[in-house]
């Protein structure tokens, strides 16, 4: 070991994080550099996260109609669960091509969990469980993609393995796509071990069609729960309002086909009775659809992460007037992949301006559309709460295309033209009225760009040390 230079004394600590990062298939391999490595590969710290893949414990196989085929190689699984299984905080199941593997290794994780009895049960240790089903597989000779959901055999497999989990504190099915009679059983273990200890629970694509999961309102510690509309009602709303849920997220992504719009009455009802409660709407996912808009919700924040949704003036007119008292952030995420106009009046500058100047609490505002310099430095004129104000620079056009305004005075609008004609004092002037040093982001910084974590509290990596 020392003739390997200083690489072979690394602390304990940085080792450790260097072995979370890397692929478990690979840590074996890493494990061989030396003694000191070696010791540090048997650290409970590097197995708290543990990420299922096709090839993950897997051995190749020959066969005659297929060539070679990657199956779970069982004795490896055992004594790879038996040694670090009770080592695993983080449990995350990404969507597979083999679902026969699957199956086997969720078999292999109960059975490990089940025979070592409920009073020494090595899985309640485990704090988070991600599972995501590959409900999506590609038919080269069709040339189209084929949709299909989770059942039978590998539902029963799941349903037992979530049966072990004792001190669950973050959840997550993904893309289920079940029937009505499957998905009305499926929570039941889960509300009956996690009642208490779940703080986090997503939902997302549970079923095929419409169908309301009332499971999610008998959970006593809830903080975030994630639901795809088509999972809610006025019954769920209503369940809701009795907790102490505090960020109620709902999302639409590929595979969401319809969503249910809960009454204004039941909304009104679940603020009085759960005032601190937040509604997040969001849409991610290469689609193109709009919100499903839920009326007199106390939505907080607005959010779509999908590269061909825009601002049109009827999306910004129904949240600057169903959600003007409480919006706080307006945001579109990732680079845009549509057509932009020039002209203003095919621009959605005027409707920005428009949302700024209902919505009082707005915090946030991110846009990736073309607008002018001049509507640039109406955003930041009349978003007086402004904190996280971004724009792509790539998409600022310096010209001044606004006519002046009857609330407007002469020297306010020559202001404004004088202003626009130049990048450098615009960037002035929004920093002035900011209050902070701003700049609009590159492509680059703008692709790379999150929001803040004060929007969403619930994180899927805390918590598993305890």
């Amino acid at each position: 070991d020392e003739d390997q230079g200083p690489w072979a004394c690394l602390p304990d600590i940085l080792l450790e994080d260097i072995y979370a990062m890397v692929p478990i298939d690979d840590r074996y391999s890493m494990s061989q550099v030396c003694r000191n490595w070696y010791r540090v590969f048997f650290s409970p710290r590097v197995w708290m996260t543990f990420v299922l893949n096709d090839r993950a414990l897997t051995r190749r196989k020959f066969n005659y109609y297929m060539g070679y085929q990657f199956h779970l190689d069982h004795y490896r699984a055992h004594m790879c669960v038996h040694k670090i299984g009770r080592f695993i905080r983080r449990l995350v199941v990404p969507p597979m091509a083999n679902f026969f593997n699957l199956y086997e290794f969720m078999v292999i994780m109960a059975y490990f969990g089940e025979a070592s009895g409920s009073a020494h049960n090595p899985l309640a240790h485990l704090r988070s469980f991600e599972f995501t089903f590959g409900c999506m597989s590609s038919d080269g000779r069709q040339g189209q993609d084929n949709v299909f959901g989770t059942g039978g055999k590998l539902l029963e497999s799941l349903k037992r393995l979530m049966r072990c989990f004792i001190g669950l504190r973050h959840l997550s099915l993904k893309d289920l796509l079940l029937d009505h009679r499957e998905a009305k059983y499926l929570l039941d273990d889960t509300v009956e071990n996690t009642m208490v200890t779940l703080k986090t629970l997503r939902l997302i694509n549970c079923t095929k069609e419409p169908y309301p999961l009332l499971h999610v309102g008998v959970f006593l510690n809830l903080n975030d729960l994630y639901l795809s509309p088509q999972h809610l009602d006025d019954d769920v709303v209503s369940l809701l309002g009795s907790t102490r849920l505090r960020n109620l997220h709902l999302v639409q992504t590929t595979h969401t086909d319809i969503g249910i719009r809960v009454s204004s009455r039941t909304w009104r009802e679940c603020k009085k009775s759960n005032p601190r409660l937040r509604v997040h709407l969001a849409v991610e996912g290469r689609i193109r659809k709009e919100l499903v808009w839920q009326d007199c919700a106390p939505v907080h924040s607005i959010v779509y992460r999908t590269p061909y949704n825009q601002v049109c003036p009827e999306s910004a007119l129904m949240a600057s007037t169903i959600y003007a008292s409480t919006l706080a952030c307006y945001a579109f995420l990732g680079l845009p992949k549509f057509h932009m106009a020039k002209r203003f009046v095919d621009r959605s500058d005027s409707a920005l301006v428009l949302l700024c100047r209902s919505c009082p609490r707005l915090e946030t505002l991110i846009i990736r559309e073309r607008v002018s310099t001049a509507t640039v430095l109406l955003l930041a004129y009349y978003g007086h709460s402004l904190r996280q104000f971004v724009v792509r620079r790539n998409a600022i056009m310096k010209k001044c295309d606004w006519p002046q305004n009857i609330d407007w005075t002469d020297d306010f609008f020559v202001w404004l033209k004088m202003t626009s004609q130049s990048y450098d004092l615009v960037y002035k002037e929004v920093s002035r009225m900011m209050g902070v040093q701003w700049e609009p982001l590159t492509d680059k910084q703008f692709k790379a760009f999150e929001l803040r974590a004060d929007y969403y509290k619930a994180r899927d990596h805390d918590d598993y040390g305890d």
